[in-house]
């Protein structure tokens, strides 16, 4: 019992955590403009999920910047994820990003 209690807790406290992160993304996160520089596809789900990782840069004041990332999105938004296309991100700094394939 007491076992079934706590994963249910840690399943709650997962689910949680992800609202948390992606709210702080949509408040405190500036929205770039981005390369795909590169794009691999890493797994696919049974509801249609795409996971994929992907290196991202972008100029800001003459600098160079690149972002790695990985992020499960829908089936359909994959082609999107091409490399040589631009995307949106949100971008917290210290190489923390979000996509924002809208």
């Amino acid at each position: 019992m007491l076992i079934g209690l706590l994963i249910l807790l840690a399943g709650i406290g997962f689910v949680v955590s992800l609202f948390v992160r992606d709210r702080r993304f949509r408040t405190h996160g500036r929205r770039v403009r981005v390369r795909l520089e590169e794009v691999r596809h890493v797994g696919t789900s049974e509801t249609g999920s795409v996971t994929v990782r992907y290196r991202a840069s972008w100029r800001e004041d003459g600098v160079l910047k690149i972002v790695d990332g990985r992020e499960t999105i829908p089936a359909k938004r994959l082609r999107q994820m091409r490399e040589g296309a631009t995307v949106d991100i949100l971008y917290l700094g210290d190489g923390k990003a979000q996509l924002d394939l809208g």
